[in-house]
């Protein structure tokens, strides 16, 4: 990290409705530190550095973090290693469907033709999703007990909201929220989310009988 000397990172803490500034320092010699007391062993927050976030539980601890050119990962406490083990594996298979286009290309090279390389491709893909889906909805609901479980679900939600354009409780949600405890789906991140589907699948409800109102009458 000798190379971000003089960077500037900053801690933001997750609040109930927003993220909270908590505390900045300076890579000095490729080292940076946080340290103080913390009022709960299951805080979740970003490391700040330029337009990179680093999520990272604040929990008691040597926590660790590395940054170099193979990328960014947090040790030294259970749940954040329990996070990044997650994150990689997560990564490994997004890159392996992103990896599908440079396949169709070899494939065709190599005198493939477009119905095998359609039918081959379509079925790793599928294979691709599933297994991303498997992975997150088990590790949210290993973690319904702690704070990883309801982050994961929040990034679900902002990954919904940025495909769709709208807050929607996805099949996959629905996997999880019937299996989650009150504790769980009563989390600021889950709640908020969940609340905010509902309304908003309520207001399509009352816009599509409005309509029909109108078409009855005509």
């Amino acid at each position: 990290m000798a190379t971000l000397d003089g960077s500037k990172l900053y801690l933001e803490i997750f609040g109930a409705d927003s993220l909270v500034s908590r505390d900045s320092c300076e890579v000095v010699h490729g080292e940076f530190s946080f340290s103080g007391p913390i009022d709960s062993t299951q805080l979740m927050g970003n490391l700040v550095l330029g337009e990179n976030l680093m999520p990272v539980v604040i929990e008691k601890g040597d926590i660790k973090v590395s940054i170099d050119k193979t990328g960014i990962k947090v040790s030294g406490s259970p749940l954040n290693e329990q996070l990044y083990d997650y994150l990689d594996k997560q990564v490994q298979l997004l890159n392996e469907g992103g990896e599908l286009g440079d396949r169709q290309a070899r494939m065709l090279l190599e005198g493939y033709d477009e119905q095998t390389i359609h039918k081959q491709l379509t079925a790793d893909a599928l294979r691709i999703e599933q297994q991303v889906d498997s992975l997150e909805v088990s590790f949210i609901v290993s973690n319904f007990d702690n704070i990883l479980g309801p982050f994961a679900f929040n990034l679900l939600a902002q990954n919904a909201v940025g495909n769709l354009g709208y807050p929607l409780i996805t099949d996959q949600m629905e996997v999880i929220l019937m299996k989650a405890p009150d504790s769980f789906k009563n989390h600021p991140f889950v709640a908020r989310y969940c609340k905010a589907a509902q309304e908003f699948m309520a207001r399509m409800q009352g816009d599509t009988l409005s309509e029909d109102s109108h078409e009855n009458a005509d």
